[in-house]
């Protein structure tokens, strides 16, 4: 199960990690932030050292008006301009790093903190007080006899649920966290009988299905997420204009790999869409990074563009740096 912390504050507020660091030793928090990371421009996991053990979280920068918020939320916030998730699972230094960064960049920015589970809001200086309070005993120490090589794969029957369903992908729980597939499912009843049967753990918790079984017919996957059996290819045209919209576009960035590049790919060349769609797609596929290179000559394509050029020059240099 996923725990989020969230962070509401004004665009010209936002720390660099530079800034974090500073704070965080100010606030004698001994946590230590991979300083390379890009608080405006990167997402996904952020690597950090809490009391000399590995640490870190998920992190998200959206702009509020794009954010999925209930109406209470959204209404509590409307001053503010960015939302910053942190979103942690089952580690404990992990969620201690998170809570850390949550309270100190509500203080740093004046913002105001949200935990997503419980649904109080919170001052900036509570926020920071409650993370000191949580951060203050030394996280259990680890046992090199258990440490676990990642990553590492997972040979069991987990029984999920079928949670949410498009024409291509599938979103799958069980009690503690909810797998996506993307597939062409058309060819799925439903209901159906969903058994997954091998996955890919990574560190930080991210797991990847690498076998599912549907109604006891097998579905394999490469580690990357392609489906490899071919009557479960995804159309990409579809999948590419559902991914022009803003909950996709985060969707392509946790879950999809290289499938997501291919319809991004082929949605920044479709000239009926929107350009500020399109050149939202060129920057997630920068963002993306490696799992992005299969997208680079429909990039290189795109550098003359008068609207998309920049755009598609920046996020070629990025996915070569990777």
């Amino acid at each position: 199960m996923s725990v989020t912390h969230s962070v509401f504050l004004r665009t010209g507020r936002l720390p660099t990690a530079a800034q974090l660091n500073e704070a965080l030793g100010k606030a004698k928090i001994a946590l230590r932030l991979d300083p390379k990371w890009n608080t405006r421009d990167d997402s996904g996991f952020w690597p950090a050292t809490f009391q000399g053990y590995a640490a870190g979280f998920e992190w998200l920068v959206e702009s509020i008006a794009d954010a999925e918020l209930e109406a209470k939320v959204r209404k509590r916030v409307a001053k503010q301009e960015l939302v910053v998730s942190l979103v942690t699972r089952t580690d404990p230094n992990q969620l201690a790093s998170a809570v850390a960064v949550w309270g100190v960049l509500a203080s740093l920015t004046d913002g105001i903190a949200y935990g997503d589970e419980s649904g109080d809001f919170f001052g900036p200086e509570q926020a920071l007080k409650l993370a000191q309070e949580q951060v203050a005993q030394p996280p259990p120490k680890e046992n090199p006899a258990t440490r676990i090589s990642y990553p590492r794969t997972l040979d069991e029957r987990l029984a999920v649920t079928e949670a949410r369903r498009t024409s291509h992908s599938l979103s799958l729980d069980d009690a503690q966290r909810r797998y996506v597939v993307f597939l062409d499912t058309k060819s799925i009843p439903s209901p159906s009988v969903f058994v997954i049967t091998r996955r890919l753990e990574r560190p930080g918790g991210d797991f990847s299905v690498l076998e599912l079984e549907v109604n006891q017919r097998l579905i394999h996957f490469s580690p990357k997420g392609r489906v490899l059996a071919p009557e479960y290819v995804p159309d990409y045209a579809p999948l590419a204009r559902k991914l022009g919209d803003t909950e996709s576009i985060w969707l392509a960035l946790r879950s999809g790999g290289p499938i997501s590049a291919a319809a991004l790919a082929a949605f920044i060349g479709d000239d009926s869409a929107a350009v500020a769609r399109r050149q939202l797609a060129i920057i997630t596929l920068g963002l993306m990074g490696g799992e992005a290179s299969g997208a680079l000559d429909a990039l290189r394509a795109m550098k003359t563009h008068p609207a998309m050029g920049a755009d598609a020059t920046r996020a070629i240099e990025r996915i070569e740096a990777r």
